[in-house]
């Protein structure tokens, strides 16, 4: 690899400074928050209100293992949910739409980056979190509603996107050094969703295998329909690749080539097949159920080996993947759900236990139980290829399903009860060096 010369690297570093606070102006409202002085009781004040100037917050703590683990500064200060307006206008005799019961943070890590769903006022709002700097910025300042949103975030590289309510209402795309915002408005019912670099993929649906798949790539410049996959049961998209399974028998699974647009069948089964679908790299994983047994198989795109991992009982197994491991909950009616370890290069399997999976770059954290608390789930993290385990949390309050990417692992804790100001944050567990 050629090395950067120094003063060409200070270049660069000054131009990131530079455009990076613009960038997130185009975001949103990029209200950087770094100052502990508070002046009122906003939203952007009590986040403020726990902000250290220092790289890392004083919320940061050290954990087992040579981990340290930071709170996110002023997420402990969310709320649990909206309170109700009783002079709230129904002069027009329609009701609300209701909404959930409280409010879930929605969170996402690439590289130095978090990005999340907060509730501090009258409305959700996304915010960016840099890992380095401990720096927060509020993406957007959207109004407030009359139900409570939910708010799912995506990150890939330099590319956020967010999706509020309903599965209905528009996708939101912005690059963080350029600028450039992006608003998709669907027409049907979002199934799921992937952002990955630059490209977005999205499947809509106006009832039960009548999908429509589309994809969002810059260097095209619009959104295309993807007009071969049809009676779409899941899809799933890398940096190459779009898969999905469905077909006019629902037992098909199909390949499409990003950089050439065609489409390959990988596999006809003579069953339905695809409940779950993921691809990374050269390896691509599915599951299929027929009654009450789900199977589990490993399919190879470099030389087309096909091998059946697994097979369990009627669980959703959270399947995922990083292009060597793949990870996924099974189980039995009588024993509950674990997590297992697939590993395509040596052929082993391990049992971790616990559930909820998150798979990247050799490393996975899952929920696993807690030694002091029955019935209580703490987050766990492993390095698969030097085999250590560490446990993360050992709460007292309910500790969210944990996303990982590389050295940073990241989930949100909640309180079940509302009314308490205490048990809430989002956190972020950096490996040691």
């Amino acid at each position: 690899m050629e090395r950067v010369p120094h003063s060409r690297l200070l270049v660069w570093v000054a131009a990131l400074m530079v455009a990076l606070p613009v960038a997130l102006a185009a975001c949103g409202t990029a209200n950087s928050i770094t100052s502990s002085t508070v002046t009122d009781r906003s939203a952007q004040q009590l986040i403020a209100s726990t902000t250290s100037s220092s790289t890392l917050p004083a919320e940061t703590v050290r954990a087992p293992d040579a981990w340290s683990i930071t709170l996110i500064p002023g997420t402990d200060k969310m709320i649990a949910q909206l309170e109700r307006d009783s002079n709230a206008d129904q002069s027009n005799g329609t009701m609300s739409m209701p909404g959930p019961p409280h409010f879930d943070p929605s969170v996402a890590v690439d590289g130095e980056r978090v990005i999340y769903s907060a509730l501090y006022d009258k409305m959700p709002q996304v915010y960016l979190y840099d890992i380095a700097s401990g720096e927060v910025t509020q993406l957007t300042d959207d109004p407030p509603a009359n139900y409570l949103e939910q708010v799912e975030v995506q990150i890939s590289g330099d590319w956020v996107a967010w999706m509020r309510g309903y599965n209905t209402e528009d996708i939101h795309l912005c690059n963080l050094i350029s600028g450039e915002t992006k608003q998709f408005t669907p027409q049907q019912t979002i199934v799921s969703w992937r952002l990955v670099d630059d490209r977005l993929a999205w499947e809509e649906a106006a009832q039960l295998h009548d999908s429509q798949l589309y994809l969002y790539d810059p260097a095209v410049g619009s959104v295309q329909t993807i007009d071969a996959a049809h009676g779409l049961l899941s899809f799933d998209m890398d940096n190459e690749h779009i898969v999905w399974a469905g077909g006019p028998d629902l037992n098909e699974l199909s390949l499409y080539d990003l950089s050439s647009g065609e489409t390959t069948k990988v596999v006809q089964d003579s069953q339905q097949n695809g409940e779950s679908i993921v691809v990374r790299s050269n390896i691509l994983t599915w599951t299929g159920r027929i009654g009450d047994r789900t199977t589990l198989v490993v399919y190879r795109l470099d030389t087309g080996e096909k091998k059946i991992v697994d097979e369990f009982g009627p669980f959703n197994p959270e399947l995922q993947s990083d292009g060597r491991y793949v990870a996924w909950n099974r189980g039995e009616q009588d024993t509950g759900t674990e997590v297992w370890v697939y590993d395509t290069k040596t052929g082993k399997t391990v049992d971790l236990g616990g559930t909820w999976p998150s798979i990247e770059k050799g490393r996975i954290a899952w929920l696993g139980s807690s030694p002091r608390l029955a019935g209580q789930e703490v987050v766990m993290v492993r390095d698969l290829a030097s085999g250590p385990t560490t446990q993360l949390t050992n709460s007292q309050w309910s500790d969210q399903p944990p996303v990982v990417n590389g050295g940073h692992v990241v989930w949100s804790r909640r309180n079940p009860d509302t009314a308490s100001s205490q048990g809430r944050g989002i956190f972020v567990a950096t490996a040691p060096g």
